[in-house]
Formats: structure tokens, C-alpha cells, sequence
């Protein structure tokens, strides 16, 4: 996990501000992917990072995160299994938690989206604004919208509010599996580039036994 995040790392930083998204199949584990990186970015820059996760729970999140940080397995944590010495990491881990710059929020609706971005923003010192999933997103629209035509709108909106506030979006998103199937994966990447009004992509291959990343 720690090389895989390097990498994105070196993606995410030569970005700088922009929208990057981060394509995967469905239960791979993309929340999971989500929450490392955001603590990756918290433990290597103490970033400030605004979360919206829009298929967990508030409390779901901060447990994971908890887990990430005391460096203990969730499932055993949720059941209370956990050894005395796991409970003090629990412990010692809730404390530098207090620290973090790390604000979370379960709006789907772009317009609250973006007025929360603005206001984080405007009252923080905001470098991350992480979203998962991608696919839940909605708009407010006066007419009728496909759904691929509302996702061109989502990008585009998305990629001026970080050029203007100068800060990363990055959303993980949910690729159907006969996209997947597909064998052209650069061409994949590059009509996903063209929807997405040439925001940065990437294709995310996760699996238990061999975990890699690829990139354009």
C-alpha cells in the first residue's frame, strides 16, 4: 500500500490544483483506497483535507480511521477484540487524532458541494478535497440531462472551483464492469479524459493478491 501511495503521491503533488479521478470496479475496496490516501496525506503533509463520503456513515469513516491510525484491524476493533496493547494504540491514536485537519461531509449535492468547499476554504487552510464516490454526485439542472452529459458538467464545474481556490479534488469512481472488460485500457482513459474536460486520470487495479496502479 505504501509504494501504491507513493506513486499517486507523485501524481497528486505534480498536479498542484485540479481535479484527479481515480476509476475502479465495484467492491474493490475504493473507500478503502480513499481513507489511505487521506491518511497518507495527513501523516507525510498534516494536509487539511475536506472528505465527503457519500455511501458510509460519519461514524463508519472516523472507526476506520481510527483503525488506520492505531495500525489495528477494523473488523477486530468494531467486536471489541482487541489486546490490551491494541487498545492502547486505540488510545494513544485518538489523542493525535484531535490534530488533524480533517473535516467530513456527507452532501451529495453539488451546490452544497461547493459551498462547503468555499466556506472550508475560506475559514481553514484547505489543500485535499477527497470525494467517494464520484458516481453519487448530482446537480441542479433546468432541463433534462443525460446522465453522461450531467457527469461533463459535474467535471467541468468541479475543475474551475479547484483552479480557482487552488487546491486538489479527487474523487474515486465506479466503473461499470463492461468498461472494464474492455481491453483498451489507454484508449478507455483517454475518451474518460475527453468527458471529464482533460482532468488528470487515473485507473486504479486492486486486487488482494496483486495490488498496482496504472496511469497515462
Amino acid at each position: 500500500m505504501e509504494g501504491r501511495m507513493n506513486t499517486l503521491d507523485q501524481v497528486i503533488t505534480n498536479q498542484k490544483a485540479g481535479l484527479i479521478l481515480i476509476g475502479a470496479g465495484a467492491t474493490v475496496g475504493k473507500t478503502n483506497f480513499a481513507l489511505n490516501l487521506v491518511h497518507h496525506k495527513i501523516q507525510r503533509e498534516h494536509a487539511s483535507i475536506l472528505y465527503f463520503n457519500l455511501e458510509e456513515g460519519r461514524e463508519n469513516i472516523v472507526e476506520r480511521l481510527i483503525a488506520l491510525q492505531a495500525k489495528v484491524k477494523y473488523n477486530n476493533l468494531m467486536q471489541g477484540r482487541l489486546t490490551e496493547k491494541e487498545w492502547q494504540k486505540v488510545r494513544i491514536a485518538l489523542k493525535e487524532m484531535k490534530n488533524w485537519k480533517l473535516y467530513l461531509e456527507p452532501s451529495a449535492k453539488l451546490e452544497r458541494m461547493e459551498k462547503q468547499i468555499r466556506k472550508v476554504k475560506q475559514e481553514k487552510e484547505l489543500q485535499y478535497v477527497m470525494i467517494d464516490t464520484w458516481n453519487y454526485i448530482s446537480r441542479k439542472s433546468e432541463e433534462p440531462l443525460s446522465r453522461e452529459d450531467e457527469v461533463e458538467k459535474i467535471a467541468k464545474e468541479l475543475k474551475e472551483l479547484a483552479k480557482e481556490l487552488q487546491i486538489c479534488i479527487i474523487c474515486t469512481s465506479h466503473i461499470a464492469r463492461r468498461t472494464l472488460e474492455r481491453k483498451d485500457h489507454n484508449r478507455m482513459i483517454k475518451e474518460w479524459r475527453k468527458k471529464c474536460t482533460n482532468s488528470r486520470l487515473c485507473y486504479i487495479s486492486i486486487s488482494r493478491r496483486n495490488e498496482k496502479s496504472k496511469r497515462p
